[in-house]
């Protein structure tokens, strides 16, 4: 039997991929691109999806990132 579900899908914001792969930004780059993504979704009380892999942690340049997820994930 079909029946209608109870999901809300959330679109997905920001990736680190992107940021180092796709566009080659620098950590600062990056922290400035999240700041604003974070500013526009607190704006209109959105909700801020970020994937960030766990193999980021391992690989380089990724590693130079770990401070930018930190201080997001912290409000600094």
């Amino acid at each position: 039997m079909r029946r209608r579900l109870q999901l809300r899908e959330l679109p997905l914001l920001a990736m680190d991929a992107s940021f180092v792969t796709y566009q080659q930004l620098t950590p600062e780059q990056v922290r400035k691109r999240l700041d604003e993504l974070v500013t526009t979704v607190r704006k209109y009380r959105g909700h801020f999806v970020l994937l960030w892999h766990n193999s980021s942690f391992f690989v380089p340049p990724w590693p130079a990132l770990d401070p930018v997820l930190v201080d997001l994930l912290t409000g600094r």
